[in-house]
Order: C-alpha cells, then sequence, then structure tokens
C-alpha cells in the first residue's frame, strides 16, 4: 500500500521549479543578479549599464569598446531577464552590443526595450549571441543607433517572436554558423543601410507572419537578404514587404522559399511566390 501511494505522487504530483526570483531596480543590482538559475525581474524605469561600475563576476566582464565599455555574460545556463512594467535596458557607448551572450544556455528574455543613448555610426549591435543554445525572446524592442539589431553566431534553437528591430545604422542582423531559428510576428522596420539579413552557413531559419516595412539600402551592398555560397534555405511564410527601398531581396533567390508573402510599394522585383 505504500509504495502504491509513494508512485501516485510522482506520478501524479506536479513538480514545482524553485528557480530563485530576484526584484531590481537599477543597473547596478541588474548586473549584481547576473547568475546560473536565476529569474530577474526589473521593476519600472530606465536602466543605463554605463553607469554601473563593478569588478568582473564569475558570469560576467566589461570589455573596453574604444568609447567606453561592454557587459558580456557568459557561461551562463537557466536564466530568464523579464519585466515588471515598462523598462528599458540603453548603453551609451556606440561601439558596445546592449547585451552580448557568449556561451549561454536557455535563455528567456521578455519586456524589454534595449537601445544605444547615442546616435551616429557605430560599431556594436543591439543583442549579440555567440555560441549559445535555447535563446528566447519575446515581446522586445530592439533599436539602434546600433550598426544591428541581432547578431547569432553559433546559436542553436533561437526564437524570436512578437518583437521589433527599428532604426538600427546598418543592417538587421546577421547570422553565421546557426540553425533552428524562428521570427515569428516581428517587425523589421526602418533600417538602412547596407544589406539587411546576411548570413552564412546557417540552416533551418523560418520567417512567419513578419512585417519588413520602410528598411532601405544602395547600390554598394544593395540585397535584402544577402547569403553566402554553404547558406541553407530561408522560409517565409505568410510574410509582408512594405515601402522597401531596397535593391534585390536576395542576391541567390534559391535560398528563399516564399510562401503567401505579399509585397506592396518596394523598389525591388517580386519573385516565385508560392
Amino acid at each position: 500500500m505504500r509504495v502504491k501511494i509513494a508512485l501516485y505522487f510522482l506520478l501524479f504530483v506536479p513538480i514545482f521549479s524553485f528557480a530563485q526570483e530576484i526584484r531590481v531596480s537599477s543597473p547596478e543590482e541588474f548586473v549584481a543578479a547576473i547568475q546560473n538559475g536565476v529569474t530577474i525581474i526589473l521593476k519600472s524605469g530606465t536602466y543605463n549599464l554605463s553607469s554601473v561600475m563593478s569588478d568582473q563576476k564569475s558570469n560576467t566582464i566589461w570589455k573596453d569598446v574604444t568609447d567606453g565599455y561592454e557587459l558580456q555574460i557568459h557561461d551562463v545556463s537557466n536564466l530568464t531577464i523579464k519585466s515588471e512594467g515598462k523598462v528599458t535596458i540603453v548603453v551609451k557607448p556606440r561601439y558596445a552590443w546592449v547585451l552580448a551572450f557568449y556561451n549561454c544556455r536557455n535563455i528567456s528574455i521578455s519586456g524589454i526595450t534595449f537601445g544605444h543613448l547615442e546616435s551616429g555610426y557605430c560599431d556594436g549591435g543591439v543583442l549579440g549571441f555567440v555560441g549559445c543554445n535555447g535563446i528566447d525572446i519575446v515581446n522586445c524592442v530592439l533599436y539602434g543607433s546600433g550598426k544591428e539589431g541581432l547578431g547569432i553566431e553559433s546559436v542553436d534553437n533561437f526564437i524570436f517572436k512578437n518583437s521589433t528591430i527599428r532604426d538600427c545604422s546598418y543592417d538587421l542582423m546577421t547570422i553565421i554558423g546557426s540553425s533552428s531559428l524562428l521570427f515569428e510576428n516581428v517587425l523589421f522596420t526602418k533600417t538602412g543601410e547596407f544589406n539587411l539579413i546576411d548570413t552564412e552557413r546557417s540552416t533551418d531559419v523560418r520567417f512567419f507572419k513578419c512585417s519588413f516595412t520602410e528598411n532601405r539600402n544602395s547600390e554598394f551592398m544593395p540585397y535584402f537578404f544577402s547569403f553566402g555560397d554553404d547558406s541553407g534555405v530561408f522560409t517565409l511564410e505568410k510574410c509582408k514587404f512594405i515601402n522597401n527601398q531596397v535593391g534585390y531581396l536576395s542576391n541567390k533567390s534559391e535560398k528563399l522559399k516564399l510562401k503567401k508573402c505579399s509585397f506592396t510599394g518596394n523598389t525591388f522585383v517580386d519573385i516565385k511566390n508560392k
């Protein structure tokens, strides 16, 4: 009888997660809270990471990037960063990524706006991920003047959903050596001036119900999607391209699989659309 009772609890009693929750209200508290297995809840406000003067920690370093310092988060697993109210995370250096993640696993970010304080041309983007697996970003806004919204390199299992990338100086994002990426219900807008989505050695990348509006580039780098020779096919399903001043949709039309996409007011010519 006791064995049956024990089995009952093992099978039917829900298993609860006891991940630690840390509420923060300042950039110093936010940086100090970054560690494995925690949920960081940011109270409403603007968090200027460039105001933080802290020592290196086991999972964070500050890198010198010409006009200031960049916060790099490395070797962190099972970290959730989410907002409680309206939250913006900014940095002052134009050469710094707002947040850069290296060799991280199971990172969830939701409800936050990320950007740079100063406009102009720069080297750093908004959110960067290198050597990561299991990234989930929902209900976020990424804006310039960062050179691009997303930098994705050697990343697997990446979801970017119900979010916006806007007003970046050079391009929307770069994808290198990555796989299993999903962009769903994302607005990509008002960005230029180079190839807008650059990719190399990447496969299983899907855009679903995304909108690409009012982006631009020039004859120097005229492609919306620029593929390296070794890149796989990108799938775009039920996406909208509206009023983009772009030379060409892609440098390799065979690398784009379009399903029920619409094109309105663009300067490039539509290609095969099933």
